[in-house]
């Protein structure tokens, strides 16, 4: 009796799960049914394409009016001009007679004017005599002396070249004993050392040369030598 009833247990479990995957399946299949049943009705409920429009009609022609006909042309009518109004003619009054002429008067007597003295003869004073020309000396001359020697710079370039020379300038001294002007007489050959020979004459100052008594200008030639010390 126990085999029997312990049977009949297992029995009814595979009952049960013969039972439940049974539903399991049927219950899957109306699933996919109702799926397919569902998408066959939604493709065929689609909506139908819209209709095309026709086409719209044509637009009528236009209508070309004729032009108006051009006015007739109108007369011209010429004014006639009148006839221009006679002038007047007026004749000239009769001048009266002209009274009779007055006696002449008696001619008038002018006596000649005495004639004028001739003005007298306009002396022109001689000619200024010309100043005398500034006469040249040198130095060591009588009466040419240096208040103030000329001191002269060795130019660095002329240094550096190594530029040596000797040279000869004609000093203009006026009646102060000023130096007006100085000029070169003999180049020692370098212009560099010519202008600082001339800058150093021009600040030179002399005393007054002497002439009859009197302060005359001189022209003084003055020597400058540029040597390097052996």
């Amino acid at each position: 009796m126990p085999n029997t009833r312990q049977g009949m247990v297992i029995a009814a479990i595979v009952l049960l799960h013969v039972g439940f995957f049974y539903a399991l399946q049927a219950g899957l299949m109306r699933s996919a049914s109702r799926f397919v049943q569902e998408e066959v009705f939604a493709r065929l409920i689609l909506p139908d394409p819209p209709a095309e429009a026709p086409p719209p009609p044509p637009p009528p022609p236009k209508v070309v009016e004729p032009p108006p006909p051009p006015p007739p042309p109108r007369e011209t009518v010429k004014a006639v001009e009148a006839p221009p109004a006679p002038t007047a003619i007026s004749l000239p009054e009769t001048p009266p007679e002209p009274p009779p002429p007055s006696p002449a008067p008696p001619p008038v007597v002018v006596a000649p004017a005495p004639p004028t003295p001739a003005p007298p003869p306009v002396v022109q004073a001689p000619p200024a005599p010309p100043s005398p020309q500034p006469v040249v000396r040198s130095i060591g001359d009588a009466g040419i002396e240096y208040t103030r020697a000329p001191a002269v710079t060795y130019p660095p370039i002329s240094l550096r070249l190594r530029e040596m020379g000797d040279l000869l300038l004609r000093v203009l001294v006026n009646e102060q004993g000023k130096v007006e002007r100085a000029e070169v007489q003999k180049s020692s050959g370098y212009p560099r050392l010519d202008n600082a020979a001339r800058e150093a004459a021009l600040r030179a100052a002399f005393k007054p040369y002497m002439d009859g008594g009197r302060a005359v200008p001189v022209w003084v030639v003055v020597p400058f030598s540029f040597k390097f010390d052996s």
